[in-house]
């Protein structure tokens, strides 16, 4: 069943040496903490760079007595905690816009032992790059506070709180921007994850990809979504809307294949404006409310102005494969031009449009994207086009960005006579 929200308030009682980070806002910090604890808190705040709070040389082994942390968690799904007397402190906040525009600071703070102090050490930094991310780029984190803690499970996510572990700079940074980026995904748009897998983790896979990018720019780094070979799958072949349980291959399905389509959905087929915009709408349109895979469908396609039934048929909802293929090309001279006439098929179950590419001996290339609309009536579709120069060469998908399952047909060679090349 879907999770309702609700609001909570919560005392933990742990030993005096302990560390809490919790579901919620600490709200007896002044009670609690040290007087230089308490004020390191406070800097932090109101400081973009990490506050060390509690270090190393500062941790206690035993107790010598208890301590009661208060915590309040507001419109959350649940409440999650987290304790420790091993625990390394810090913290920092980032400035973000409200929803109505006015600047907040969101706190984010980490918790680890000294033994993974080696790649921890940028964990803050991690946390804020994520929380102003997605806060700018999907909707403002309505929390304040964000915490990490380090732990056993490789990632899990609770609101306000994050469990992570990660083995490098690299793999903490991912699993990081993965916990904390399900506070958008299920924690705001409240999806049943347990029925629709891919409606949490898929979409939080394919938002992390470009919170990848930003983060990493123009240094080295394996992106998050790559592309795509559907016909590594074909021994497996269910649909993305399938009840997780009945997953073997729930990785997949669940994570990488709708995060790939999302993107491909944004990068080939909507555009990158026309997707984000309508991407936003249904954000905010579903923001603490829990909708259905129909909502996502209707709600895209309103928003885009787009009739997309195809694609959520073919790609979420049914087991459909792409296989198109280039099964003749013809040209001829008109004066200065070429007339090139390209036979395509639709060789598979499922339709798409077509990114064509032609080759000419002069060196020049020229791309065309041929709409869905093609394959209303047939299978076979023939088009001519006018290019300055013989055409050599004829492919499609040349960025092999389409989930086709056969790739060897998707280019033609021409042989060209002395007199055209």
């Amino acid at each position: 069943p879907i999770s309702n929200f609700g609001n909570y308030t919560v005392a933990i009682t742990v030993p005096d040496n302990h560390v809490v980070l919790a579901s919620g806002e600490f709200t007896n910090a002044s009670q609690v903490l040290s007087e230089d604890e308490n004020s390191c808190l406070q800097m932090a705040m109101k400081s973009d760079e990490t506050i060390l709070i509690r270090g190393q040389d500062e941790l206690v082994k035993e107790s010598s007595g208890e301590q009661t942390w208060n915590f309040e968690g507001h419109q959350i799904r649940t409440f999650a905690w987290a304790t420790s007397a091993s625990f390394i402190w810090e913290a920092a906040s980032i400035e973000i816009n409200t929803l109505s525009g006015e600047p907040t600071r969101i706190l984010c703070q980490v918790g680890y032992p000294e033994e993974v102090c080696t790649f921890w050490d940028e964990a803050v930094a991690y946390v804020q790059h994520s929380i102003k991310y997605y806060s700018e780029t999907l909707y403002p984190y309505p929390w304040p506070q964000m915490s990490m803690s380090y732990g056993k499970a490789g990632g899990m996510e609770y609101p306000m709180l994050v469990f992570c572990r990660g083995r490098t700079h690299q793999s903490l940074f991912n699993v990081t921007d993965h916990e904390v980026g399900h506070n958008w995904f299920p924690m705001i748009v409240n999806t049943d994850e347990r029925r629709h897998a891919w409606m949490d983790e898929g979409f939080n896979t394919f938002i992390n990809h470009y919170s990848l990018e930003a983060f990493y720019g123009d240094r080295e780094h394996k992106p998050d979504v790559s592309k795509y070979n559907a016909s590594a799958f074909l021994t497996d072949v269910k649909p993305i809307n399938t009840p997780p349980d009945l997953l073997q291959s729930r990785g997949h399905l669940s994570y990488r294949k709708p995060g790939y389509g999302l993107r491909f959905l944004r990068e080939e087929i909507l555009g990158e404006e026309r997707f984000d915009e309508a991407w936003l709408k249904y954000f905010h349109t579903w923001a603490f409310k829990s909708p259905r895979p129909a909502d996502f469908y209707r709600t895209m396609e309103d928003a885009s102005g787009g009739d997309l039934q195809w694609f959520f048929r073919g790609f979420f909802e049914e087991t459909l494969q792409l296989d198109q293929a280039i099964t003749n090309v013809t040209q001829q001279q008109s004066k200065d031009i070429w007339k090139v006439r390209v036979t395509i098929e639709n060789q598979h179950s499922w339709v798409c449009p077509v990114a064509l590419r032609i080759h000419c001996a002069d060196g020049s290339m020229h791309d065309y994207k041929l709409p869905v609309t093609i394959w209303a009536w047939a299978t076979k579709h023939k088009q001519s086009f006018e290019v300055p120069s013989p055409a050599s060469y004829v492919e499609i998908d040349p960025m092999e960005a389409y989930p086709d399952v056969n790739r060897t047909n998707n280019a033609f060679n021409i042989i060209l006579s002395k007199a055209a090349q």
